[in-house]
């Protein structure tokens, strides 16, 4: 690093005012210690002694004194390159900001949800912490009922971890949600196949009753009355076991398509 020359040049204001009351004004510049600098300082030194209007003005900057070594004690203000390079920290700081929110978590997991509280009603409930992509409720193949778990996408990052926080262990409908934050290793490709479509509610009684009352070939009702005579038999050996007399009426077989 270069060595560099700080002159300090100071005027006091009122000359019958005593030293204790004198204000001081101290003009600060840096430059480098070149005899060109130096020829530059006499030549406008010179010309406010003669009252040279057309010199350059210097800033003036008050300071309340200056310490053992000659320096001012007040800060000077920042030189242009001082500004420009807080300005690209500042800039650095926003992009490193940004890419956090960018790899923030985005889904969270809510467990223990009570019977009733499927996709509309969780679409709507955690719209007020910001806008929801997506909604998926986890159900049994065989019957299409909740397992009482979702999965919620958040369109911004970020939002997914101030959910969690705030909805950890509140009580809906005598359950405590159990809601944290997925990070985006632990979100599986698959975890909203699905979501876009509205689940529809199977029938499955009127599916039980159709598949009972279908029509059978005679192999086939041969079949079903040999099973139900296997099950009824094992059913009154138990019966005569716990020492009960019971006779049960055998049902009448239903004719069968040829």
């Amino acid at each position: 690093m270069s060595p560099r020359a700080l002159s300090v040049s100071v005027s006091a204001d009122g000359g019958g005012t005593p030293s204790s009351q004198k204000k001081k004004k101290v003009v600060v510049s840096e430059k480098k210690s070149d005899p060109s600098s130096s020829l530059k300082k006499k030549k406008q030194s010179s010309s406010k002694k003669d009252g040279d209007s057309s010199a350059a003005p210097e800033t003036l900057l008050t300071f309340e004194g200056i310490d053992d070594e000659g320096v001012p004690t007040a800060a000077a203000p920042l030189r242009p390159s001082e500004k420009k390079r807080k300005r690209k920290e500042a800039a650095a700081q926003a992009e490193v900001q940004k890419a956090r929110q960018s790899k923030a978590s985005q889904v969270i997991y809510v467990g223990h949800l009570p019977h009733g509280f499927y996709e509309k009603e969780l679409q709507g409930f955690f719209s007020q912490f910001g806008t929801v992509s997506r909604v998926k409720v986890s159900r049994s193949k065989k019957t299409g009922a909740s397992k009482h778990y979702a999965f919620v996408e958040f369109e911004h990052g970020g939002i997914a971890d101030i959910a969690a926080s705030a909805m950890h262990g509140y009580l809906l409908f005598e359950r405590l949600l159990e809601v944290r934050a997925l990070s985006p290793s632990e979100v599986h490709p698959d975890t909203f196949k699905g979501a876009d479509k509205k689940f529809r509610a199977i029938p499955w009684s009127t599916v039980a009753a159709k598949r009972q009352n279908r029509e059978r070939t005679e192999q086939q009702e041969a079949d079903r009355r040999k099973r139900y005579e296997q099950r009824n038999k094992r059913r009154m050996d138990s019966i005569s076991a716990a020492g009960i007399s019971y006779e049960l009426k055998q049902p009448a077989s239903k004719k069968s398509k040829k």
